[in-house]
């Protein structure tokens, strides 16, 4: 067992002065089984834990996720490859902060374990630790080989990480990578479009960019699996980006802007999928306006063929009647699927049309900062959206907004009275 002065120190962390909230005991909870793990052994990792920063700071879900993972990769490795885990906890990419991404690392290497899988540990696959650009590459190697092995061999072999920081105005140093096997095409647009909605989406959002570094890993067919393209494939996955290359997918730059726009909202926020999604199609509609790639009334007579076509005329007139077609008929909601993006995207964007940037921006603004606050452990809800923007609508407008957002979203699980709002 370790000493008193242990105990001590756990103690008189900043936070407990103040009395222990939620996520404070929780994270706790999982340092007390990350000692026991240690079975009264590595005590300096022990102590070391404890005078991180961020564990010093207010405790975030990322952190107690990566603490953890961490805990659980000791509880399944042994040998050597438990020395090795010991030492990658230890490394510099864990020591001034956690975020999503170090988490993510960590819980798929456990995952890897569980599997039978230990080669990425055994063989000390990490690079130089104290190198973002070598987490990354960790991470494609992780997400590679759960996704293809003829991938994850071919980019063992033969990689290239093309990189750029970014000073934002709120969030400061960003970092944004691609990782991909061959090498860049010397026109690849990748990062320059990552720059370009990074910026855009703070600007709008009004809260710093919420991912250092920005990920996106392209994947590219394996000839030696005898792979064929995946075409118009682009996915967020927590806290990074997978997409296939710009030659097998047409569409490349809305996809990096949609899914970039999820780095804001996406899964992780607890909002309804059609406000997730709507907010990743309306984003990058403000961003291309801004860089004047297509202007919103361009992209609103264009989203307003794909919902009438798509969703009105085949039964879908609302957010409320999908909600009704998932209870009743779930096979046709899932056929209906595009109108989770169609009435979400059109939702916002008519709001904005009718109450301006400033207003719709503190609406979208108070949501995500409510839920971040949170630690997203409060889900946003259809009542939420609702009154961040009755709260947002001038005097003047509030009749339009009422009948505007009963049109486009049907009023379920909303109490539409002014005494609730």
């Amino acid at each position: 067992m370790y000493d008193g002065d242990l105990t001590l120190e756990v103690a008189s962390m900043p936070w407990l002065l103040d009395g222990i909230e939620p996520f404070e005991g929780w994270w706790l909870s999982e340092y007390a089984g990350l000692l026991r793990e240690f079975n009264g052994e590595n005590e300096e990792l022990a102590r070391s834990v404890l005078a991180r920063p961020w564990a010093r700071d207010d405790i975030t879900r990322s952190e107690i996720e990566w603490t953890h993972q961490f805990r659980r990769l000791l509880e399944i490795t042994t040998g050597q490859t438990r020395e090795n885990s010991l030492q990658l906890g230890d490394a510099v990419w864990f020591q001034q902060k956690i975020g999503g991404l170090e988490a993510t690392i960590i819980g798929r290497l456990g995952q890897l374990a569980l599997n039978g899988d230990t080669s990425i540990i055994q063989n000390n696959l990490f690079g130089d630790t104290s190198s973002q650009s070598a987490l990354v590459l960790l991470l494609a190697f992780l997400d590679a080989q759960a996704r293809s092995r003829y991938q994850y061999q071919d980019l063992m072999e033969q990689h290239h990480i093309a990189h750029q920081m970014l000073n934002l105005p709120l969030a400061g140093d960003v970092g944004l990578y691609v990782v991909r096997h061959t090498e860049f095409p010397d026109d690849d647009p990748t990062l320059d479009l990552m720059e370009q909605i990074t910026f855009q989406l703070e600007e709008f959002m009004g809260v710093p960019f919420p991912r250092d570094p920005a990920v996106i890993l392209i994947m590219e067919p394996s000839a030696r699996g005898g792979e064929e393209p995946q075409f118009y494939v682009a996915y967020a996955i927590s806290t990074y980006i997978v997409a296939s290359a710009p030659r097998y997918n047409p569409g490349f730059h809305l996809a990096v802007f949609h899914e970039m726009s999820h780095m804001y909202w996406g899964g992780h926020t607890g909002a309804p999928p059609w406000w997730t999604e709507g907010a990743a199609g309306f984003l990058p509609d403000i961003a291309r306006d801004a860089l004047g790639h297509e202007t919103l009334e361009e992209r609103h007579r264009q989203l307003l063929w794909d919902t009438r076509n798509e969703c009105w005329h085949r039964g879908v007139r609302d957010i409320s009647t999908y909600y009704h077609l998932q209870a009743t008929q779930p096979q046709i909601a899932r056929d209906r699927g595009i109108c989770v993006y169609a009435l979400g995207e059109i939702f916002l964007l008519e709001m904005y049309l009718l109450l301006g940037h400033d207003a719709t921006s503190a609406a979208m603004r108070q949501l995500y900062v409510d839920a971040r606050d949170s630690h997203w452990l409060d889900p946003i809800t259809d009542q939420q959206i609702y009154d961040a923007f009755r709260a947002n609508t001038p005097d003047d407008k509030v009749e339009e907004f009422r009948k505007l957002f009963l049109r486009l979203h049907g009023g379920a699980r909303v109490n539409l009275s002014e005494s609730a709002a």
